[in-house]
């Protein structure tokens, strides 16, 4: 009905960019978080776990945004390929 509290949250733009983005972020987070939590082990001698989260988070979705647009271009360029033929 689209008028209720609830549809509000769920058709707000972030949750569903973040939505869309999932199933990538998915794929990607655990090599982004080993990767970052190894790196700052080296540099600082320990690791703030508070401090990798939001930047864990970050990176995966800026990664997992990049990976959504390249996937996208390709089934595009397909896709014209398809028409032209």
């Amino acid at each position: 009905m689209d008028r209720g509290k609830i549809s509000k949250i769920l058709t707000n733009k972030l949750l569903v960019f973040i939505g869309n983005m999932s199933a990538n972020a998915f794929l990607i987070h655990q090599m982004v978080y080993r990767y970052l939590d190894s790196l700052e082990r080296k540099l600082l001698g320990n690791s703030n776990e508070y401090i990798n989260i939001v930047v864990c988070f970050l990176i995966t979705m800026i990664s997992a945004y990049i990976w959504e647009e390249i996937i996208y271009y390709f089934q595009n360029k397909k896709s014209q390929k398809m028409l032209l033929s």
